[in-house]
């Protein structure tokens, strides 16, 4: 093992430990400890500031969307569960900052059930199976996830919260049932082909089946 990377890493966890304590120990008190702190704490908060404008520029976007199609309400994932297993996305800021932009629009922002909203079928609710970003069905149907995502949240019921005062109550809304995948007066989009043939890999396989010796 490389010794130099080992205490390399063994700094880098004792220099968090400090941090998350705030303490620094009076022998490292020194200006080099002082400018490796400013240092991080300059790249956390323009982190924050960056995650803040994509949060910003995300809820323009939706609410030209939604002026644009006439939408007066907004179906959006109920994603409390995960709770802070999101990683390095932070959903809740996010929802947020859209829910804030929206309410100065008067849009109405709903949040659905999330379960299965990327892998269950519109209209048959059969979960399909993903090959990259698409989803596959039984019927052959293939579909993009977040396409899929967005036709499942706007048909399933939405629930939001109005505060009233020291009480709040919860109003719910139907969603809107979907009737074909797609307009009839668009053309029907191109399936998915795969880019190389596994005809030959799968004779090969078959060969070597054929000619396995068996004891």
């Amino acid at each position: 093992m490389n010794v130099k990377f080992f205490y390399k890493e063994k700094n880098q966890f004792v220099d968090e430990l400090f941090l998350s304590a705030n303490y620094i120990p009076e022998k490292c008190y020194s200006k080099k400890w002082i400018e490796r702190r400013g240092h991080i704490e300059g790249i956390t908060k323009k982190i924050t500031r960056i995650k803040d404008a994509i949060n910003s520029e995300i809820s323009v976007e939706i609410i030209e969307l939604c002026k644009r199609h006439n939408c007066s309400s907004l179906f959006m994932e109920d994603l409390s569960w995960l709770g802070s297993i999101g990683g390095k996305w932070d959903h809740s800021e996010q929802q947020s900052a859209i829910t804030q932009a929206c309410s100065q629009e008067s849009i109405s922002v709903y949040k659905v059930n999330a379960k299965n909203t990327s892998t269950a079928h519109p209209l048959t609710g059969e979960i399909g199976r993903p090959i990259g970003r698409d989803i596959i069905w039984s019927t052959g149907d293939i579909m993009d996830r977040d396409i899929i995502s967005t036709m499942n949240q706007v048909q399933r019921e939405g629930k939001r919260k109005i505060k009233s005062g020291r009480f709040s109550k919860t109003e719910k809304k139907s969603g809107i049932k979907l009737v074909s995948l797609r307009d009839k007066n668009k053309p029907t989009p191109k399936r998915v082909k795969r880019k190389h043939s596994r005809r030959r890999e799968n004779l090969k396989l078959l060969e070597r089946i054929r000619n396995k010796k068996t004891f």
